[in-house]
């Protein structure tokens, strides 16, 4: 799914970016036992988030999840997180989350619910603001240059 969502490389350079991320914020690697590389195919793509314009703090985060089993190590956080523990999907939805991270763990919920062969063929979605779903549209595809 990430890779509908953002050209190849593109693509590559976040599932990289979320793996280093994870370990850096947790403490968790997805690197198999034996290795120093991540397992980058276990990631899949959940969504995308951007902040209004008029937002004092912007970003544009695109969100993915890996199998809790994929994740080797000790859960210890850098300090960057204001908490950090193992929570089931229902317990999360009862804590008290940021508006955005409230969305992605409900997209992430609609997503489980389907059938594994129907997760890859998902309509893609990208909120605007803190709760607008909308479509996530495919990257543009370079245009030939003539000479």
């Amino acid at each position: 799914a990430l890779e509908r969502a953002a050209p190849p490389r593109l693509a590559r350079a976040l599932a990289v970016a979320a793996a280093r991320e994870l370990e850096e914020e947790t403490g968790l690697t997805l690197a198999p036992p034996g290795q120093s590389a991540p397992a980058l195919e276990v990631l899949d793509y959940v969504c995308r988030a951007v902040t209004p314009r008029y937002s004092p703090i912007r970003f544009n985060a695109r969100f993915l999840s890996a199998p809790a089993e994929a994740a080797r190590g000790t859960l210890a956080g850098c300090g960057e997180l204001e908490t950090l523990a193992w929570m089931t999907l229902e317990e999360a939805a009862g804590a008290a989350l940021a508006p955005i991270t409230a969305c992605v763990l409900q997209q992430f919920s609609a997503i489980m619910a389907l059938p594994p062969e129907a997760r890859a063929e998902r309509p893609l979605v990208c909120y605007q603001g803190f709760d607008q779903a909308l479509p996530e549209r495919p990257p543009a595809m370079p245009q030939a240059v003539r000479t």
